[in-house]
């Protein structure tokens, strides 16, 4: 029975304890799964951890596996930073790199002095991650892009768009394809709009 959680500097009396240490089957993030280890290691049985994930709720829009049409989305648009961005794109594209992979990506927001450079990096990475197409929304990713076109990059692959409508209907058109599509922005951008029906 859990007590109470003492550290090196304190000691907090609770119920219950929840250790977050990821899982061994996504270790883009840095996960060990040696969350399973320390529970063993506490003296919990394989059938104790099963029952305590079963209760276990995801918040939704974080790396959210759902259906849109015949079309699987990973909605990751619960917020946004440079560091989950780039996480989320190169996770992706490793888990489906068999599989016509497009990402629509919007701004983050509130980043400060450097946000286009920001953005910048965004965009690089998904070309770079091997995307079939990128699909951008917003006004830092609008000028990001004018920026990597003024320097010659190569970017092709990358579309703009000011209508979700439009981005709704240019994604739809390619449901033959079989693509997946990875869905990432600041929670600002509302970007799972697209995925409301009309």
């Amino acid at each position: 029975r859990v007590v109470g959680v003492t550290t090196d500097k304190e000691q907090y009396a609770c119920d219950a304890a929840i250790i977050c240490t990821g899982g061994a089957s996504y270790p883009l993030t840095g996960s060990t799964g040696d969350g399973y280890a320390l529970a063993k290691k506490i003296g919990l049985s394989s059938e104790e951890i099963k029952m305590g994930l079963r209760e276990l709720s995801i918040t939704p829009m974080r790396f959210q596996k759902v259906y849109w049409k015949d079309i699987l989305v990973i909605n990751d648009a619960y917020n946004a930073s440079p560091i989950s961005m780039e996480l989320g794109l190169k996770s992706f594209a490793q888990i489906y790199k068999e599989r016509y992979k497009i990402a629509f990506i919007g701004d983050m927001l509130e980043l400060g002095e450097k946000e286009i450079d920001y953005h910048e990096d965004a965009i690089k990475q998904a070309l770079s991650f091997g995307y079939q197409e990128i699909i951008l929304y917003g006004d830092r990713m609008e000028k990001a892009l004018e920026n990597l076109k003024k320097a010659s990059v190569d970017t092709k692959k990358v579309l703009f768009f000011k209508d979700k409508e439009d981005i709704k209907n240019i994604i739809l058109s390619k449901e033959k394809l079989e693509i997946v599509l990875f869905i990432k922005g600041s929670r600002g951008m509302k970007l799972e709009d697209i995925l409301k029906a009309n």
